[in-house]
């Protein structure tokens, strides 16, 4: 029941980092406002144009994508017990949220779902090497 729970708390993190209208309003301001639109821009999950790769405050985004949904595969793991079955509810909830993103006046990318299951990857390896080394019966999968 505890992990369920501490999942529950790291998806709410997760929306709420997700779907605030403004990201930087909610890093540097620790403002959080949300706002729904019914017509989102579809045609921006394809967007590449705010990949500023240049840019330093993009990449310690990126890395929140990648570490964010990373850990929740995790937590994820920890219920489901099956490494397959949570990368792919973690896929998911990494694909849900770009696309939910949309609906909240933020840009939802398919290049984040990529970061996002970069992450989920990660976690996988990780939990594998956790069970090799500790010689455990780690989940499957």
């Amino acid at each position: 029941m505890f992990a369920v729970c501490l999942c529950l708390a790291w998806l709410a993190v997760l929306s709420v980092s997700l779907f605030t209208d403004n990201l930087s309003a909610l890093l540097f301001h620790h403002a959080v406002q949300f706002r729904f639109s019914a017509n989102p821009d579809w045609a921006g999950l394809l967007s590449l144009r705010d990949a500023h790769v240049e840019d330093l405050y993009w990449w310690f985004v990126k890395s929140g994508h990648f570490m964010g949904f990373a850990v929740l595969d995790l937590f994820i793991l920890q219920i489901a017990k099956d490494r397959r079955k949570a990368a792919a509810i973690s896929l998911f909830c990494a694909a849900a949220s770009e696309i939910v993103q949309l609906f909240f006046m933020r840009d939802g990318r398919l290049l984040d779902i990529g970061i996002d299951a970069a992450g989920i990857l990660f976690a996988l390896f990780l939990s594998r090497e956790s069970g090799r080394i500790s010689g455990s019966s780690r989940p499957s999968g």
